[in-house]
């Protein structure tokens, strides 16, 4: 058996203003968009290493929750790699998560989808902020265990945005399984 050694992709993800982002998630991922190795977080300088890469073309997907996330293609090659990768400050959403009565509620978990998503929970008067939202169409969707869900489409950046729960009550849920008669099924 002749193993092979894989080569070393190292960098650093930076901010727009050439700040290190500190606890960026790197993925290594195949031609097919596999994740091909374990993620992993960049230091609080911003650095990143990731030992045993095949030689192959890869994609590194580097993401942080304040910023927009970015791909870096990586050519197929025997050499060591040196990689800066830089990653915009996107879009911020902000709002609020309320009963159908109009009460905030505490510990809503809201997601935020344009180009990527995002994902945060409510504070005790029902505000969420999601920051680093690429370009596209907002759509937003909160829940809650106790008071259902609410989505929101085309969702506005530029002003609060309220997401308003429905009543529970008029809401349900059918699981379970469907038998008929023979004579019966379509």
């Amino acid at each position: 058996v002749t193993l092979i050694r894989g080569r070393e992709i190292s960098g650093r993800v930076l901010s727009e203003s050439g700040s290190p982002l500190h606890e960026a998630r790197i993925a290594v991922e195949d031609e097919d968009g596999n994740e091909t190795f374990e993620s992993g977080s960049t230091e609080a300088d911003g650095t990143f290493r990731i030992e045993g890469v095949p030689h192959a073309s890869l994609t590194l997907n580097a993401s942080h929750e304040k910023h927009v996330g970015r791909r870096v293609d990586i050519d197929a090659g025997e050499s060591d790699q040196t990689v800066d990768i830089e990653l915009s400050r996107g879009r911020t959403i902000a709002g609020r998560v309320l009963t159908s009565a109009g009460e905030p509620i505490d510990e809503a978990q809201v997601w935020a989808w344009a180009t990527d998503s995002k994902h945060g929970t409510t504070d005790a008067d029902g505000r969420f902020r999601l920051e680093g939202l690429g370009e596209g169409t907002i759509r937003l969707q909160a829940s809650h265990s106790e008071h259902g869900t609410a989505e929101l489409e085309n969702a506005d950046p530029s002003s609060e945005v309220i997401l308003r729960m429905k009543d529970p009550a008029s809401t349900g849920v059918v699981r379970g399984s469907f038998h008929c008669l023979i004579s019966e099924c379509p």
